[in-house]
């Protein structure tokens, strides 16, 4: 039978799915989640302990030291490498295209890349291009490392409608992992109270625009491609979290270990 969120049996249906939810987490020998917010969030609800299990990257094959990066003669280069979606980035990418349209007017020359695995449409260049935006299709993860490495700057946006934040939630972009690990300084734009953004004021590891502003988006992204200092302190943050918590061999061996402890704990019925 089909079941409406709003129809006449949806409450009845939420409390019997919130039953046997609970039911299941009671008798679980171990409880994940997608990001820190998710686990704590979760363990509130259902008083349980949850834990997280990230999506993890090869941080030595991301990894290019800022310090080490040579700088060119030309324009600077903000990118974004994702999917173009309606409740995330959209609205966002709309946004640092306007950006860099008014630095380039202010005598900054920068550029947009908007980096995907399929290429934009027509709809999509339409409303999300600019004059110094551009649409690449990047299918190769290796070219996809080379450019996110040699990148003056790294775009995560979050789209700040209602529709939008319940859409993403507890949930964190599944490339943060690699944005991190690569060493470029990041700019996320944002709702506070979305995991991204929380994550990035506690752990130091992106500057975060927290309001669907231009003006201060434009501020922050100049900020982040000017000044030194700045950069290199979220570059090393990013770093550094990559690899304490994402680090593909590392978590590989936390989980199997997770893992084993848990089977040991439950004599196999986990």
């Amino acid at each position: 039978p089909m079941h409406y969120r709003k129809g006449l049996m949806a409450e009845r249906k939420r409390r019997r799915l919130d039953h046997e939810l609970r039911a299941l987490f009671d008798c679980a020998a171990l409880r994940f989640g997608i990001s820190e917010i998710m686990c704590e969030a979760y363990g509130a609800m259902f008083d349980q302990p949850f834990l997280p299990l990230s999506v993890p990257v090869d941080v030595d094959l991301w990894h290019r030291p800022l310090g080490e990066r040579v700088q060119g003669s030309g324009s600077l280069s903000i990118v974004y490498a994702g999917t173009i979606h309606q409740h995330a980035a959209y609205a966002g990418l709309a946004d640092m295209s306007r950006v860099v349209e008014m630095l380039n007017r202010a005598g900054m020359a920068v550029k947009f890349s908007i980096i995907g695995s399929v290429a934009a449409n027509e709809s999509q260049i339409g409303e999300l291009g600019g004059e110094f935006t551009e649409f690449v299709c990047l299918p190769e993860r290796k070219d996809l490392i080379e450019r996110v490495g040699r990148a003056d700057l790294l775009f995560l946006p979050v789209a700040f409608d209602a529709e939008s934040r319940q859409f993403i939630k507890y949930s964190l972009p599944a490339k943060s992992a690699a944005y991190m690990a690569s060493g470029t300084p990041i700019l996320v734009y944002a709702p506070a109270d979305v995991p991204i953004s929380m994550e990035a004021v506690r752990q130091g590891f992106a500057h975060g625009v927290s309001e669907a502003d231009i003006d201060q988006l434009a501020s922050a992204t100049s900020h982040l491609l000017s000044d030194a200092p700045a950069r290199a302190g979220i570059s090393a943050a990013a770093v550094r979290r990559a690899k304490e918590h994402y680090d593909m061999k590392a978590e590989s061996i936390r989980v199997r270990r997770l893992f084993y402890d848990a089977i040991g704990q439950t004599g196999g019925r986990a």
